[in-house]
Formats: structure tokens, C-alpha cells, sequence
């Protein structure tokens, strides 16, 4: 399974802050890339939002989005397929990263990861041959087990 996280920062003081988190999020993948949880998500998209207040109304988080069958669409000239696919969005607090330590930053996206993860219960009618337990689970496991750096 696919599991990505990306962060979106729009101020150079919060790309180092995203710096720190993206070894973590590539161990996660690494971590996640060969369980199978059934057939009907095959790739999970979490993306942090994180910029300075002026700026939020510019940069409201999506709502989740599943996708069972698949699509195509293209933007920028580019094909994006989509097949799957379980995509969601958080807007991150800018006031508390900007002054939080990284460890603080670490444990607040820990946090946020957890909380997208159990969205997919909101979602569970459209999901019936997906074992959200145990993908829960095993993320839990994931960052409980010090797989963080």
C-alpha cells in the first residue's frame, strides 16, 4: 500500500520544520509499502497545509476523497490517475509550529497523521473490503514503536 504524506509550506521558517518530518515520512512509506489491507484503497494521501494566517482563507483543506474507480485527469499537462485512492487534507496550527521545537513539531504531526487515519470510519459504508483496524493499527504501531527519528 501506498502511504504518502506531503507538506505544503509556504514560508522558509516551516520548510525546516517540514525538513525534520520527511525522513519519518519515508520510513512510513518504506513501512507501509507491502501490507495489503483488501482491494478497495491502495494508496493513501495525507497532505499538511501550513501557512502564515493572512493567508488561510487562500488555502482551505479539501474534503476527503475517495475514489474507487478509476479516473484520469490532466493538469498542467501532466495525466493523473486516479484508482483507489484515499486522498485528505489538514490545515496546521502556522502560530504553534513556527515557535515549536522540532520534537513539538514531531509530536503534532504524529498526531495529525493519527487523526486522518481514523477518518477513513467516516468513510467505512463506501469501504467494504478494507480492513481499517488493522491499517490503524499497524500506523499506530508505526510511530508508538519509536520508528520516528
Amino acid at each position: 500500500m501506498l502511504f504518502h504524506v506531503n507538506a505544503i509550506a509556504h514560508t522558509p521558517e516551516l520548510e525546516n520544520v517540514f525538513a525534520s518530518f520527511r525522513a519519518t515520512q519515508s520510513r512510513l512509506q518504506t513501512y507501509m509499502e507491502h501490507k495489503d489491507y483488501g482491494e478497495d484503497i491502495q494508496a493513501f494521501l495525507l497532505g499538511f497545509i501550513c501557512v502564515s494566517p493572512a493567508y488561510d482563507s487562500f488555502f482551505k483543506p479539501r474534503r476527503d476523497r475517495y475514489t474507487k474507480a478509476r479516473k484520469v485527469s490532466h493538469k498542467d499537462g501532466f495525466e493523473i490517475v486516479r484508482e483507489r485512492m484515499f486522498e485528505c487534507e489538514v490545515l496546521l496550527p502556522y502560530d504553534t509550529l513556527a515557535t515549536a521545537s522540532i520534537e513539538e513539531v514531531k509530536g503534532l504531526l504524529t498526531q495529525e497523521v493519527l487523526q486522518a487515519v481514523e477518518r477513513l470510519h467516516k468513510h467505512k459504508p463506501k469501504l467494504e473490503s478494507f480492513d481499517i483496524h488493522s491499517f490503524i493499527q499497524d500506523i499506530r504501531f508505526f510511530f508508538a514503536n519509536n520508528l520516528v527519528d
